[in-house]
């Protein structure tokens, strides 16, 4: 219990003292308005399974042939809709991701289209030196905008309501996605993941609304970081929360301790929310005490429980992306994607 107590006083203290960043980059975003107001998500698990709505997508992106799958809700109000781009963790599949956290049912109920892409062999060029070999040293940027564009051109998506979401290396890569390309997100899901810290990895200059799920007991992205420079260094989770404190300029915090719907996992959840800031920004961390790296409300396997830790049912992780998908919302016209490369193309039969 103290090592959660020092972890949720360490993020507000930083949160008081963070300092001013950088100059933005040429691509800037303003206030993000929130959309009318919606119940806090619920602290229930979600609804893993297969989706009865998916199906496979190919492209080429930098001169391979790479796939994705498309969750289309199976009710939706007419219109544009919210798109959420859902990254897999290290050595997982979208296949996997996709019937094990239940993001699907949680866009079913919202309306919200998901695409979950595929990293070369399961991995993600992240900047890590693993990540680099693992993936082929590929260009996942690339590969993610070519996704984000092939799928806007097959559905009826929102461009001012595109958020990206990840989970351990795929959290890692979402975090860079947002901050090389701040115009085209409304905002940033991190579960078990922070920045890397490793040359030529972007860093976010701009504002950006942001939530943050953690485990304290996560063994690959640990709340302390972890300095390993053969490793890639990862920034603790604390420093990488307070950069987009101080980036939104948000307000003081409050937490919250969530109740504790599933006792018998050992979980329980804190919510840290910082009051938005003039721009209107949002920074939100759920801490999962005593949680390991699994997406919180996802299926449970125990096989998994020594190398991965606890999964909670204490709160629906995919939820949480839902009500931040549905009450977030860009102030202006998001920024083109910019053009695919030339070895980058897509299918349009398939």
């Amino acid at each position: 219990m103290k090592r959660e107590v020092l972890i949720t006083a360490a993020l507000a203290c930083l949160a008081l003292t963070a300092s001013s960043c950088a100059a933005p980059r040429s691509i800037s975003v303003r206030a993000l308005v929130p959309s009318s107001a919606t119940p806090s998500p619920a602290a229930g698990p979600a609804t893993p399974g297969r989706s009865t709505n998916s199906n496979n997508v190919l492209i080429l992106s930098g001169g391979y042939e790479r796939s994705y799958r498309v969750h289309v809700p199976l009710t939706a109000p007419t219109g544009p809709r919210p798109l959420i781009i859902a990254l897999h963790g290290g050595g997982g599949t979208p296949t996997g991701m996709e019937f094990g956290i239940g993001l699907d049912s949680a866009a079913d109920r919202a309306g919200i289209f998901v695409v979950y892409p595929e990293g070369i062999g399961g991995f993600w060029n992240n900047g890590r030196p693993a990540s680099v070999v693992h993936s082929g040293g590929v260009n996942d940027y690339q590969f993610v905008l070519d996704v984000l564009a092939d799928a806007e051109r097959r559905n009826d998506v929102d461009h001012n309501r595109v958020f990206i979401a990840g989970q351990g290396d795929g959290a890692a890569l979402a975090l860079q996605v947002a901050a090389r390309y701040p115009g085209i997100f409304a905002g940033v899901v991190a579960v078990s993941g922070q920045f890397i810290l490793a040359p030529g990895v972007p860093m976010p200059t701009v504002p950006m609304s942001v939530i943050f799920i953690h485990g304290t007991e996560d063994p690959y992205y640990p709340v302390a970081g972890l300095p390993d420079p053969k490793q890639g260094p990862i920034d603790s989770l604390a420093h990488t929360v307070s950069t987009y404190v101080a980036l939104d300029h948000v307000g003081a915090p409050t937490t919250t301790q969530l109740p504790d719907r599933a006792p018998l996992d050992a979980t329980t959840i804190s919510e840290t929310s910082w009051a938005p800031g003039p721009g209107g920004y949002t920074v939100t961390l759920y801490t999962v005490q005593g949680g390991g790296s699994p997406w919180p409300g996802g299926t449970v396997d125990t096989r998994d429980l020594v190398a991965n830790g606890r999964t909670s049912q204490s709160i629906d992780g995919s939820g949480v992306v839902e009500h931040f998908a549905l009450d977030t919302k860009r102030a202006t016209p998001a920024s083109p994607i910019p053009a695919m490369t030339p070895e980058s193309t897509t299918y349009p039969n398939s």
